[in-house]
């Protein structure tokens, strides 16, 4: 669990090196929204699209931990697990709310390195001459997103099933 905040705390920090580094670069007029593909459709300010970025960031941060934290706090009635009895039971209850909090974590991690990803495609489409963000990065960084939440999806309930000793 001290991992995956770390993580989270490291992202973060990195959101903040990402808006340092390149906002002195970017011009005052930002494209801040791109279509499918890729070209910018939408404009902002710099200091908007950089609070509106770090703000979702830092949002989504927060989101994803207090779900892990509240996630001990839920009536046992309110849990919906496959094999309940066996997860819940006193000898694993710790560890299994140890084990959901430790996977919120990741899904945010994921996410907040999936938004950054973005953040950085948009700065790269504003510092080109074009203000065009290439198709090909933008469908790969969503693709690869997407397998990783997939693949998270079924190890996360995967785990209720395949290691229950029921």
């Amino acid at each position: 669990m001290k991992t995956t905040r770390l993580a989270i705390v490291l992202l973060l920090l990195l959101a903040f090196l990402q808006y340092a580094t390149f906002s002195p670069r970017l011009p005052d007029q930002v494209a801040s929204h791109f279509d499918g593909a890729g070209r910018a459709d939408g404009w902002s300010s710099k200091s908007a699209f950089f609070a509106t970025n770090l703000g979702i960031t830092l949002a989504m941060a927060g989101m994803f931990l207090f779900i892990g934290w509240m996630v001990k706090k839920v009536p046992e009635s309110s849990i919906n697990l496959p094999n309940k009895a066996y997860w819940l039971a006193e000898e694993r209850r710790a560890a299994t709310f140890a084990y959901l909090e430790d996977q919120m974590m990741w899904m945010g991690a994921l996410t907040i390195a999936f938004m950054m990803g973005l953040t950085q495609l948009s700065i790269e489409a504003n510092l080109g001459a074009t203000f065009a963000m290439p198709s090909s990065a933008l469908w790969l960084l969503f693709g690869s997103y997407m397998v990783l939440f997939v693949a998270w999806i079924v190890r996360f309930i995967g785990r209720w099933y395949w290691d229950a000793k029921t």
